[in-house]
């Protein structure tokens, strides 16, 4: 083996890895941009649900059910 091939094998991870995903930088962008608003927005569900918590379990609730989120399970 050549030492040119040598050196060209022996580059550092980031370079290797950025041969790799520069093709693919458009989609790797918009999948952290979308696990940036997913993980933003995780939080809202407590904050959302929080009226249901707290005032959803009597006879005769302040507002109307239909306000209330249903969430199903794709399990």
């Amino acid at each position: 083996m050549s030492l040119a091939r040598h050196l060209d094998n022996m580059r550092s991870p980031p370079r290797r890895l950025w041969a790799f995903v520069r093709p693919r930088r458009w989609g790797l962008l918009l999948s952290v941009l979308g696990f940036l608003l997913a993980s933003a927005t995780e939080p809202l569900i407590p904050a959302l649900l929080k009226a249901v918590l707290d005032t959803g379990f009597v006879a005769h609730p302040s507002f109307p059910l239909w306000v209330v989120p249903i969430a199903r399970s794709s399990t």
